[in-house]
């Protein structure tokens, strides 16, 4: 979990049940927590933060089954891995989600940001149901 500001790394939260310290050269700028998602980002707010990049397929995984996430930000390489952890898996509802924009990075790499319908403020939704439904293309 990263703490940003306009997209500069302010502080680096990282998540871990294993690890008990971190390496002294990265004291003040790293913090490790571990506990339930909302305990988690409850201390994350305690400490001033707010606007968070959260990554790792478990960890996004957990954070939206809890229903912490507002936004997503889904990057897609053109790298086949093989293997590790895939973005998502069970959620115990539907949620519904808007499309805000797309981008393409370095020619190749392709990402959409999301926000949930009830996080965007009504100029936006207003955008987002006028490009609905005032739209030739076909939705699927």
């Amino acid at each position: 979990m990263v703490s940003t500001v306009h997209g500069h790394i302010k502080h680096v939260f990282v998540l871990s049940n294993a690890l008990k310290e971190i390496p002294e050269a990265l004291n003040g700028k790293v913090t490790i927590l571990k506990g339930a998602e909302a305990k988690i980002l409850k201390a994350v707010h305690e400490l001033g933060y707010y606007k968070l990049y959260i990554d790792g397929g478990r960890v996004v995984q957990d954070f939206l089954k809890a229903d912490l996430i507002d936004e997503l930000r889904i990057t897609t390489m053109p790298i086949l891995l093989g293997g590790g952890f895939p973005l998502f898996s069970e959620l115990p509802t539907s949620s519904e989600i808007a499309h805000i924009k797309t981008e393409v990075f370095l020619g190749q790499a392709v990402q959409s940001h999301y926000a949930k319908n009830s996080d965007l403020r009504y100029d936006q939704k207003q955008k987002m149901k006028d490009r609905i439904y005032n739209t030739s293309d076909v939705l699927i």
